[in-house]
């Protein structure tokens, strides 16, 4: 943790600073590969205080136009969601979702947590977050998408978890994250969106290096689901929502 951060308006600063200096120009191509500082890592100090949205709007007038603004409009949408909607930090924005066919598994569950799933992407994401309390957001949609889609485990599980452990744990962002990768929130992702931890790795973890990074080069666990099978599943239980 001391390591990652260092908390304080004068952090938040330095940050934003280094970010507006270089990652930001190629924000929209390199925000989604884990393995390069592509973010602004701002997120906690959003959260805390230590700079607001005003101020990074300010700051980079020159990227009003680009995806990092956007991504900081969607923080503000999420409140605007949980002002509108404070039940949903407990229940489904979709009421039809309060039927769905959660599985429940302890063991499963508690291989999620600590990173030990056999999916290395997976495994990655979460062993980041645990030893730096952040996980970069393309993997932060890629455990949540396998929590609720491949080992179909309710949602609140995975929110309650990022509350817990995340350094930037907003109640509004984590709701509307979490109810996002369910299909059950508002701009939902569909039923049928499971993203693929394989591909997601092939895609954007190319050469591996995030993953050796969280993992190492020493033996992983065995797979605890099929990602085939599982997703099959999903879809299923999805589909009885519309029964």
């Amino acid at each position: 943790m001391a390591k990652a951060w260092r908390p304080g308006e004068h952090g938040a600063a330095a940050l934003l600073k280094t970010f507006l200096g270089g990652p930001v120009k190629d924000y929209a191509e390199q925000r989604n590969m884990p393995a390069v500082p592509g973010t602004s890592r701002l997120s906690p100090h959003l959260h805390f205080g230590e700079i607001s949205p005003r101020q990074i709007w300010h700051a980079a007038p020159e990227w009003r136009s680009t995806q990092f603004i956007t991504e900081i409009g969607w923080r503000e949408f999420a409140h605007h969601l949980l002002y509108h909607f404070p039940r949903t930090t407990n229940a489904p924005l979709r009421p039809d979702f309060e039927r769905f066919p959660w599985r429940e598994n302890a063991a499963d569950l508690l291989a999620w947590q600590h990173g030990r799933t056999g999916i290395p992407l997976v495994d990655a994401g979460m062993r980041e977050l645990w030893e730096t309390g952040w996980m970069h957001n393309r993997v932060r949609m890629v455990v949540a998408s396998f929590l609720v889609k491949n080992l179909r485990m309710h949602w609140l599980n995975g929110a309650r978890w990022f509350w817990d452990t995340l350094v930037d744990a907003d109640l509004a962002s984590n709701t509307l994250g979490w109810q996002w990768a369910a299909g059950c929130g508002a701009d939902a992702a569909p039923y049928f969106r499971v993203f693929n931890p394989a591909s997601q790795a092939d895609k954007f973890d190319p050469q591996g290096e995030y993953q050796r990074r969280w993992l190492g080069n020493g033996p992983r666990p065995a797979p605890i689901v099929d990602l085939k099978a599982s997703r099959e599943e999903a879809l299923a239980a999805f589909k009885t929502l519309r029964s």
